[in-house]
């Protein structure tokens, strides 16, 4: 479960970075040039900086989450 939510934070990461790179093309040309060229690598930067609480997000989430899973899973029977 855990292994899923880290995929889930890295897909939301790289998208968020993604997304911001192309709404900023909406909002003038000087601004555009501005954060998708020269200051794109800051951008990613601080993103990437972002990591660590995003592992910690998921762990918590993971451990908040399990005992719920579990619960589930035995009522129908399942192995988890």
């Amino acid at each position: 479960m855990l292994r899923v939510q880290l995929v889930l934070a890295a897909t939301a990461l790289v998208s968020g970075i993604l997304l911001l790179a192309k709404s900023c093309s909406g909002h003038g040309q000087a601004w555009s040039d501005l954060v998708t060229g020269e200051h794109l690598r800051t951008v990613a930067w601080h993103q990437v900086r972002l990591i660590p609480a995003y592992l910690l997000i998921a762990l918590g989430y993971s451990l908040l989450a399990w005992p719920l899973v579990e619960g589930f899973c035995l009522g129908l029977g399942l192995v988890c």
